[in-house]
């Protein structure tokens, strides 16, 4: 316990990061409305539609011009600092949590019907709406349940940090956890407990450069635009 004070007092930066996990600056990979080219001169009309879509991109589909590094999140192993017994020696060992906030574009409700998630909706806004959909509350109440010393699996999955450096680690996750991760997030697309394997919508290959004719659409949108280009301003400004 006089650790974790003596942390609270000299290293408080540290002690966060072992709580919550490593900060990941989403400012520093969306452009702001200059590198992508808009301006106030009446020249710059197209170039500020262009640019308002983009943003509306990087809000629902993720993949978008005004990102700097594609799909936008970072995903790690958080240490515990609890232990697990390690199912296949026995043994006693520091559990993880794998922490996934990259958009995998499953929504709430919507893909548990489907059984499936929809590669074009990799987006912060869809993100932030599967985030809260993970917020099960049976999951506090099963993290109750597992005890003291769960059952535990070394499992190696694909990690990404603060810089967007992609790469794969391998943690001891309890078997209930791993039984609830997506399949969609291992290499194999299966979930190593569960069995379950990963299904995506099908997907609209044609280029999208142009807006749809549908006016209810376009309405759509332009409102989504407008507010998503006031949400990212606030967010580039922070620099």
């Amino acid at each position: 316990m006089s650790n974790f004070f003596d942390s609270a007092l000299n290293d408080l930066d540290s002690l966060e990061e072992k709580i919550l996990g490593p900060d990941y600056a989403y400012y520093k990979f969306i452009k702001d409305p200059g590198e992508l080219g808009m301006g106030a001169s009446g020249g710059k009309i197209a170039t500020n539609i262009g640019g308002i879509i983009s943003y509306v991109e990087l809000l629902s589909a993720g993949k978008s011009k005004a990102s700097k590094a594609g799909i936008l999140g970072n995903k790690y192993f958080m240490k515990t600092g609890a232990t697990c017994k390690d199912v296949d020696s026995g043994e006693s060992v520091t559990r993880a949590l794998y922490i996934n906030n990259v958009p995998d574009g499953s929504i709430p409700f919507i893909s548990s019907m489907t059984g499936s998630n929809f590669k074009d909706f990799r987006g912060l806004v869809p993100g932030v709406i599967s985030d809260m959909g993970h917020l099960n509350p049976l999951g506090i109440f099963q993290a109750f349940m597992l005890g003291s010393n769960p059952d535990c699996k070394s499992i190696t999955m694909p990690t990404r940090d603060s810089n967007n450096i992609d790469s794969t680690e391998a943690a001891f996750v309890a078997t209930a956890d791993i039984q609830n991760m997506n399949p969609c997030w291992f290499s194999d697309k299966k979930n190593p407990i569960s069995g379950q394997k990963c299904k995506e919508s099908f997907s609209n290959y044609k280029k999208r450069d142009k807006m749809p004719d549908d006016l209810l659409i376009q309405l759509y949108y332009g409102s989504l635009g407008l507010l998503g280009l006031y949400l990212l301003m606030r967010m580039v400004t922070k620099k």
